[in-house]
């Protein structure tokens, strides 16, 4: 048999299903197997070329209707592909927009912050500013108003002395 001889298992689906029926199922264990080896061990001792060439069209037969298996698997979850593709995409488009928006608002707020610091110790000074002038004020108005009794004392005063030598 030539490997041209394959039958078209693609063009029947029952077909597909009873050749991958046929496959043992150690073939679809997980873990680590060798399926060569494995293959090359269930020949036995003695190989003869015609069970060799019907081993060799049986595993092609195999390997067509598991390719052709999966095609189907996968043609027919295209659309939904597509269309979780589609979704993904537009997840991380918005992933990426949420994360500018993020790295925009830290600035902002760290801007703020050094905005209000600075601010902050602006109104602070000027505040402290203020109230050493209104102390001044306080002081000065004080000194002011000793002055004037100092004025008045001495005009008393004065007034005083003169109506003693009178």
């Amino acid at each position: 048999m030539q490997p041209t001889d394959l039958p078209r298992c693609r063009d029947d689906p029952k077909k597909t299903e009873e050749i991958i029926q046929e496959i043992k199922d150690y073939y679809f264990e997980e873990g680590c197997i060798d399926c060569s080896q494995r293959e090359l061990e269930s020949l036995g001792p003695e190989i003869n070329m015609t069970s060799l060439e019907e081993r060799i069209f049986s595993l092609k037969t195999r390997d067509t209707a598991v390719y052709r298996k999966i095609y189907d698997l996968v043609f027919s979850n295209y659309t939904a592909y597509v269309q979780e593709l589609e979704n993904v995409t537009m997840l991380q488009v918005s992933l990426q927009d949420a994360a500018r928006t993020c790295v925009n608002a830290r600035r902002s707020l760290k801007s703020a912050r050094q905005g209000v610091s600075h601010g902050g110790l602006g109104l602070l000074g000027k505040h402290r500013k203020r109230e050493r002038l209104h102390s001044l004020l306080d002081i000065l108005k004080t000194l002011k108003t000793l002055q004037r009794t100092d004025t008045r004392l001495k005009v008393l005063l004065e007034v005083n002395y003169m109506l003693q030598f009178l």
